[in-house]
């Protein structure tokens, strides 16, 4: 007679008839022979963690149930032999069946940028068996900086990580500025004015005269936090070099450097000799010359190269009676000044008394 047997490694005590053979064999006990049954735990494969985010992943495995109804969860923690402080997730049904079923549980409230351990474990009647540990580590939402530093000019206010807005200042000479953002955790991106650099790298800008901002954006490893720093840094205008260069100390509203201040007494503004290129260290008289054409009077003078660049802006302005408020510009065809450096010619309609009064206006950046 041939039945299905139980498993096991008992002989019959006393019967020298009694033996077996393996695990998944067959044996003889007295005159009987029994078959002996394969193992039906189930076979559980531990799979890597996917999902992974700041504070949350979702464990994975695969787990056969051998054909007895099966339940499966995971044991996880911090602790590399998942002996001590571990946790486990509830234990879910996936069946009786003999194939590979996907098993997963969501984690959350995990702490960042910290290392975990996991295993699958899967249990039937016929036992409990476990997969092998992986690891995962979670992300970060931070996306400060740890240091921030220009090549030039000092940052005001003082760098602090939860500062975000910075300015300073540079003199015209300076044409570009390195800038060298850290982040507080290694794992994350930076961007300056769009452009990935490596934390700790400088990047360098370009500086037009005036006003430029620079923008660092810091993004976390979790993929979705980001903070954005602005450093508006201002390069001296060619006005304040030329400022800074023949009248030291001045500025554009004191000292004899000031744009209003004639210190030659000789009528003519320090504002009107940069913005024409006249020698500030000689006196003069106001630039530009007169002359008729075709009904018109005409105005021509030369804008520095400089001052154009600089922004400084030039209008012709006429006048009949040469009363104070009496100058205007509404009919008078300024010329084209273009990049500076090169003579532009400004006409006006003589007017009913065949002469008009023409003086030019400048105004700074």
């Amino acid at each position: 007679m041939v039945t299905a047997g139980v498993q096991g490694n008992a002989a019959c005590a006393g019967d020298p008839a009694a033996w077996r053979e393996g695990e998944q064999g067959w044996e003889k006990i007295g005159g009987t022979i029994n078959t002996i049954a394969p193992p039906t735990t189930p076979i559980t494969s531990s799979v890597a963690a996917s999902g992974i985010g700041a504070t949350g992943a979702t464990l994975n495995a695969t787990v056969n149930p051998n054909g007895l109804a099966t339940t499966a969860s995971f044991i996880y923690g911090q602790d590399p032999t998942l002996v001590a402080g571990t946790q486990t997730t509830t234990a879910q049904p996936i069946g009786s069946g003999s194939t590979d079923q996907a098993v997963n549980a969501t984690l959350a409230s995990l702490a960042q940028t910290t290392t975990y351990y996991f295993r699958a474990q899967a249990t039937n009647s016929s036992g409990t068996t476990l997969g092998s540990i992986l690891s995962f580590t979670t992300l970060s939402k931070d996306a400060t900086l740890s240091s921030l530093a220009l090549g030039a000019g000092t940052l005001a206010p003082a760098f602090a990580s939860g500062t975000t807005s910075y300015t300073a200042s540079v003199a015209n000479s300076t044409t570009s500025v390195t800038v060298t953002p850290a982040a507080s955790q290694a794992d994350a991106s930076i961007k300056v004015n769009g452009t990935t650099t490596a934390s700790g790298a400088p990047a360098t800008v370009s500086l037009d005269t005036g006003p430029n901002t620079i923008t660092v954006l810091v993004g976390a490893s979790d993929g979705i936090t980001t903070k954005t720093y602005t450093v508006v840094v201002t390069r001296g205008s060619n006005l304040d070099l030329w400022r800074q260069t023949y009248y030291p100390g001045s500025t554009a509203a004191t000292g004899p450097g000031a744009d209003d201040a004639t210190p030659l007494n000789d009528g003519v503004s320090n504002l009107m000799k940069f913005a024409t290129g006249m020698d500030p260290a000689k006196p003069g008289t106001m630039p530009g010359t007169t002359g008729r054409s075709g009904g018109n009077v005409t105005f021509t003078y030369t804008p520095a190269a400089s001052a154009v660049a600089d922004g400084v802006s030039f209008l012709v302005e006429y006048n009949d009676t040469l009363s104070p408020t009496g100058w205007f510009s509404d009919i008078v065809n300024q010329g084209s000044i273009g990049a500076g450096g090169a003579p532009v010619t400004a006409m006006v309609p003589e007017g009913t008394a065949g002469y008009r009064f023409l003086h030019l206006k400048v105004t700074g950046p």
